[in-house]
Parts: structure tokens; sequence; C-alpha cells
């Protein structure tokens, strides 16, 4: 007679206990329990959490083990909580980072996308406490408010309110049910991994919160994390009043290109923020060192479906606003990589062809209002020239969101048009180039 092993759920709680206990122990909580914690620490965790969660989900979204995709199934998204409290708190202007939290974070989530990588069961374990941390939210709920001054502010504490245990409980039936029966999806060995992958998750957790002391007086500056939690590791503007002019000129691109926040919504306007403080940073470069790396995003977006006419115009506005600073250095390389930007284009498909396709597609795409139908073209016609000048991918990843269902035949077969006539256009320019004299 066999004999039923004890519930995974029941290994995992008894693993990571210990480490919950310890991890109520920690400063932070102290503070937090007796009302006393800075709002400053509050939203460390907040980002901290949000970099960790922000890993996690998207390795799970990206899993294709059975196991995983089966138990995430009735888990609600938690990222967009933190987001959510994190905007609150940046509408009275971002708190730079503590960079030694901010590092633990980022640790915690390459940590995350190696486990991922190299065995992908094991996220159950990251998910089981991860899960769990909802729990333990409700119980700190009212000191969270507390700490926030009101609920504003507490919506990854408030969870799914009185449905969080129920919630809770549904998912610990599905992690058990991978583990009993004679149709087992995991064996035991299996079992005892995810349980230890669940230890190093709960020792992770602790480790963040260790650096979120309140007794700790940080050295804060601005990270990329500071504008954007999926941003990772890059430079930024040390100087306050040359991030502000970034963050200008990322919100006036956006205002000029709608399909921006259209198409990303919220997640665009962070990668904007971010990639806008990147791009000021590089004048810390040499001049030939940033063209190069402008060149680089550039080829990196196009290939995400952002052509480089767009980059290009983020360049021009960050330069007009670095340079109404008077503390600040125009960077000259702005200007000059925004022109080889538009060089590389401009060989490809030359604005003499590109003009009458993008008219054509105006008049006959039959759908939305002209500047819609105009921004549209110019986009396609970019990408198209992006992609005959060595941004391979660039046209599919803009049509992927200019020719769906959304949109009716009509103005389908407009972009087909448009598309294929500018990749022709640019094949001819390109063979034209090749039968003049050197």
């Amino acid at each position: 007679m066999s004999i039923e092993p004890d519930p995974l759920s029941a290994r995992l709680q008894e693993a990571v206990w210990p480490i919950h206990r310890r991890i109520e122990l920690l400063p932070f909580f102290d503070a937090l329990a007796r009302r006393a914690l800075p709002v400053e620490r509050y939203v460390d965790q907040l980002r901290g959490m949000a970099i960790v969660t922000a890993a996690l989900e998207r390795a799970v979204a990206q899993s294709r083990d059975p196991s995983v995709a089966g138990v995430a199934a009735g888990t609600a998204p938690r990222l967009a909580l933190l987001l959510e409290d994190l905007a609150f708190f940046d509408r009275r202007g971002p708190l730079p980072d503590d960079p030694a939290a901010t590092s633990r974070a980022l640790a915690f989530a390459r940590e995350i996308v190696r486990v991922a990588a190299e065995d992908p069961v094991l996220l159950l374990g990251y998910l089981y406490v991860s899960e769990g941390t909802a729990m333990g939210n409700l119980v700190h709920l009212e000191d969270a408010r507390a700490s926030a001054g009101g609920a504003s502010g507490t919506a990854w504490y408030a969870g799914q309110g009185g449905e969080t245990g129920p919630v809770f409980r549904a998912f610990r039936d599905r992690i058990d049910a991978l583990g009993s029966g004679e149709a087992a999806a995991l064996d035991g060995s299996t079992r005892g991994r995810v349980v230890a992958a669940a230890v190093a998750a709960a020792g992770g957790f602790e480790r963040l919160h260790t650096s979120f002391d309140p007794a700790r007086a940080p050295a804060r500056r601005l990270l990329a994390t500071t504008w954007n939690v999926e941003a990772g590791a890059h430079d930024v503007p040390a100087d306050p009043a040359e991030s502000a002019a970034a963050q200008r000129a990322g919100e006036r691109c956006l205002g000029e290109f709608p399909y921006f926040r259209e198409r990303w919504g919220e997640r665009g306007l962070r990668y904007t923020r971010s990639d806008v403080a990147w791009l000021a940073a590089l004048a810390l470069l040499d001049r030939a060192d940033a063209i190069a790396q402008v060149v680089w995003l550039a080829g990196v977006l196009a290939r995400r479906g952002m052509p480089s006419l767009l980059i290009e115009r983020q360049l021009l506005l960050l330069e007009e606003e670095l340079g109404a600073i008077v503390a600040a250095a125009r960077p000259a390389f702005l200007r000059e990589a925004a022109s080889l930007i538009s060089s590389r284009r401009e060989a490809a498909l030359p604005a003499g062809a590109a003009g009458p396709l993008e008219e054509r597609f105006v008049a006959s795409a039959g759908y939305g209002s002209t500047e819609e139908r105009r921004q549209a073209a110019q986009l396609l016609v970019a990408a198209a020239a992006d992609e005959s000048s060595g941004f391979p991918g660039a046209v599919a990843a803009l049509t992927a969101w200019y020719r769906s269902e959304r949109y009716p035949d009509g103005w389908n077969a407009a972009v087909d048009r448009l598309v294929r006539d500018a990749l022709a256009a640019a094949l001819a320019t390109f063979r034209e180039a090749g039968d003049r004299p050197a």
C-alpha cells in the first residue's frame, strides 16, 4: 500500500515559515507595524517589489512549462497594483532610488530570469512565496495606510480584499493537485526542488527587505528604475534639472505621436521615461560612442514596432529641452545622431519617393481622421526605410499593429499596398545607386 505524500503546499509552508518569521522581525516591518515607517521607505518597498514582480510575472507568462501555466492561470496580476501605487506617489515628483535597495531588487529579478531559463518548473516555488505575500499584506493593510497617509497608494496591500483568502486557497489547491494521485505532474524529486526554490525565493524577499531598514539614511540618486521599474540598470542624468528636461522631451514626443499610447498604454509611457533619460545620459560618453549607442537603440526599437523616425524626433526634442537649461551643456551629439538616423532612411527611401506614397495612403485608406492616416503613413514608410537600411523586422513589428482585425478591410489593403510600394521603391533606389559610377 502506497502512502500519499504530504500536500505540496504543506511542505512549502513548512519550509518557508522560519524565513517568514524572520522577515516579520526586520526593522522595516517593525516600523510598519508600529505605524512609524517613513513614507520614503514605504515607496522603496513598492519599487523594489515592482522590480521583482515584473520579472516574475513576465517569466511566468513566457513559460512553456504546463505546471507553471496551470497554476498561474487563476492568479491575479499584482504588478498593476504596485504600478498604481507608485504612480500615486510619483505625482509628488519621483523619489530618487536607494541604490543599495534597488541593486538587491535587480539581483533578485535576475535570479528569477535565470531560474526561468534553466529550470522553469521551479517558478512554482517563487509563485508560492509571491502569492503568499498577498495574505501577509492584508494583515498590514491599515499599517500601510498609516504610512501612505490614507487609502491611496495602498492597492498592493489591499490586493483583492475579501477575495484574497479564497483566491490563495484556490491557488494552493492547484499546487497540491500537481503532486497528488497516480497521475501526479510532479514526481518526488521535482517537488523537492520546488520546495528548495521557495526557500530561495523567501530568502530573496528577506534580503530585499533588509535593505529597507528605516534607520539607514541612503544616499539617494536618480536611476533608470526611478522612471521605469522594468528598465533594469543603466545611466540616467544625475542632475534633477537635466532629468526633468529629459522627461519634458519625452512627454512632448508622446504628445506628437499618439501611436505610443494607443499601442503600449502606460507601459509605453514608462519606457519612454527611462529611454529618454538614458539618451540624455549619453552625453557622458565621447561623441562617437554616444552616436553608436543611439543607432543601436534605433535598431532595437525598430524591431519592436517603433520606427527610427520616433527616436529621431525624440533626440531633437531632447536637444531643445536641454538647451533651455542655462546650467546644462547642450549635447552636440543629439542633433548629429538625429541627422544620421534621418540620412539612413533618406538613403534607403528618398523623400521624393516616400511623399507620394504617403499621400496616396492618406487619400485611399478610408478610415480614421486625416491626421491618423497621415501618422500611420509616415510610420509605415519609415519602417520600410528602416527595413531597407539594415533594421530587419521593422516592417513586421509595425504592421502587427497597423494591419489587424481592428481595422476594416479597406484600411488593411491600403497598408499592404503602401508597404509593398515603399519596399519596392527602396529596392529601386538601391539598384539605382549600384548602377551609378563610383
